[in-house]
């Protein structure tokens, strides 16, 4: 079952919101600390969104933020925060997180985020699985064959109700389709 990491230096801040979350079916993980957060996401690989505090002493949500993205993008990220502004907010959506969110923020709210974070992890996730099954000799194959139907296709005579333009379109959209 998909785990939620949360990360925030007020202790009970961080035990109230795991519990709700917990009452709520959210397994989740619970760290003061961002500092090491790839060794926290390497014991725990089945954490798909981490909710980090965005102002903790030893490291911002920002470079927690930063870090995940490097270790594991997939991973998507909800920071929370109670000294939020739009210019903040903008910078995170920069770096890819998910959603940000002014503290206290209402459960219901926080689990319709958390909810659809997770559906995104998962497409992520997916995805990652389906191109780590292919090599680059069979994509480059793939993707080979695909240009060259396009062009066969692009090459044969215009039908005489069809303009050049749809027929070209035409071409285009069959070598993506089998891409």
């Amino acid at each position: 079952m998909p785990k939620l990491l949360i990360i925030d230096d007020e202790q009970l801040f961080l035990n109230s919101i795991s519990e709700q979350l917990k009452i709520r079916g959210y397994e989740n993980v619970i760290s003061t600390t961002g500092k090491d957060v790839e060794k926290l996401l390497g014991k725990n690989s089945d954490v798909d969104v981490v909710l980090p505090d965005m102002k903790m002493p030893d490291i911002s949500g920002d470079e927690v933020l930063k870090k995940i993205k490097q270790f594991k993008p997939e991973v998507q990220v909800v920071i929370l925060t109670g000294f939020g502004d739009t210019e903040t907010a903008v910078e995170m959506a920069r770096h890819d997180a998910f959603s940000y969110l002014q503290k206290p923020v209402e459960i219901q709210k926080l689990t319709n985020i958390l909810d659809k974070a997770r559906s995104k992890a998962k497409l992520l996730i997916w995805e990652q699985q389906q191109t780590q099954g292919k090599s680059i000799k069979e994509m480059a194959f793939w993707t080979t064959i695909s240009v060259a139907i396009g062009v066969i296709i692009a090459l044969l005579p215009v039908p005489e109700d069809l303009p050049p333009k749809a027929h070209y379109f035409l071409a285009f959209l069959v070598a993506i389709i089998m891409l």
